[in-house]
């Protein structure tokens, strides 16, 4: 589920609010997503990340998660992937056409920016996966996500920052001013 609409009060929405408590919490990780998959995790298509390490938040699940597009553009196989994905996803009725029109362009994905967040419900290994889902690759764990939000400007990662793959928020407070100002557009 994507929410993305142009409001903006004084008085935070529930969404909001979750989303301002989340900055607070020690569990929230800001993590590293190649695109197309940042794209497809914040517009709500994709919903499952996978990754070879568990999740383990010390207050327990859901927990929101600020995910940065990498610097990586995406290949023509990413691509191709994606598409392939979300065409199985759509089932039986999906047009070809539909579905790659869903998908932007190379050029248009987002790089070396947070470009919103995902709600993670629960992290998963194969044989506890609860439902069977077209992103989820056996073998990793999955990250099942519940709620996502594509921010309406993304916001910059601070050119000195070169966190690897997965660092807390509360190592990184630079962000936050900019992840207030966006969570408020939501």
């Amino acid at each position: 589920m994507q929410h993305n609409k142009a409001q903006r009060t004084d008085n935070p929405s529930p969404l909001q609010q979750e989303l301002l408590d989340a900055l607070t919490s020690q569990d929230t990780m800001l993590i590293h997503v190649k695109q197309p998959w940042a794209w497809a995790l914040v517009t709500g298509e994709k919903d499952v990340e996978n990754r070879t390490f568990k999740l383990k938040p010390t207050s327990g699940f859901p927990v929101w998660v600020p995910i940065v597009a990498s610097k990586s553009v995406p290949t023509n196989k990413d691509g191709e992937e994606m598409a392939r994905r979300i065409y199985l996803q759509a089932g039986p009725d999906a047009s070809v056409r539909s579905v790659k029109g869903k998908i932007p362009a190379k050029h248009e994905f987002v790089l070396d920016k947070i470009v919103g967040m995902v709600d993670v419900i629960g992290c998963y290994s194969e044989k506890e996966m609860p439902f069977e889902s077209v992103w989820y690759n056996a073998l990793d764990f999955g990250w099942v996500v519940g709620k996502a939000v594509k921010f309406s400007n993304s916001i910059d990662v601070d050119s000195t920052d070169h966190f690897q793959t997965m660092v807390k928020l509360s190592n990184r407070p630079q962000y936050l001013p900019r992840l207030r100002e966006e969570i408020m557009k939501i």
